[in-house]
């Protein structure tokens, strides 16, 4: 899954690179034409338009499908795989202590973010989970649950006074 995000975030991002750079070139052409030049020009301008537009669009649909790609991952995980204990910001959580937390999330509404807490989810199977905690600014006993690869990817919002203990 990790090569896969990669190759993903890695083609999102020369792929926009270079739709930015025939993006810049169109306007260059545009300007620097001379108006009589310009109708004869317009052919090539259309055809650079069309190359930057593809780019863009594969670029997005390269991070969008690498988001969804790790929170299918962060899901399929949790959900197989016995969680061992959770350690949030240095303060280290049990099996107990976070019973069913990470079993209901709830879409993200927004970018309502105040504190940011990062941490790790031990696996019985010794794999570790980076996670990223972000408290929410207007709601209580809301956080935001993240996981950081080479993109950032919101896995879900939930609701919870176990967390107290971080803030």
């Amino acid at each position: 899954m990790n090569i896969l995000i990669q190759i993903l975030s890695s083609v999102g991002f020369i792929t926009a690179i270079i739709g930015v750079i025939y993006l810049i070139s169109i306007g260059k052409k545009m300007l620097y034409y001379p108006a009589n030049v310009q109708q004869e020009a317009l052919k090539k301008i259309s055809k650079n338009f069309q190359i930057a537009g593809i780019l863009i669009a594969i670029s997005t649909i390269c991070f969008l499908g690498g988001k969804q790609i790790i929170k299918f991952d962060i899901y399929y995980t949790l959900k197989h795989n016995k969680m061992i204990n959770t350690e949030i910001d240095g303060i280290f959580f049990s099996e107990n202590d976070l019973n069913g937390v990470f079993n209901n999330f709830e879409g993200t509404e927004g970018r309502n973010r105040c504190e940011h807490f990062r941490g790790f989810i031990n696996l019985e199977n010794n794999e570790t989970i980076p996670i990223e905690i972000i408290r929410h600014c207007y709601e209580k006993n809301r956080y935001i649950i993240s996981k950081k690869y080479y993109m950032d990817a919101d896995i879900g919002d939930i609701v919870t006074d176990k967390f107290d203990y971080i803030q």
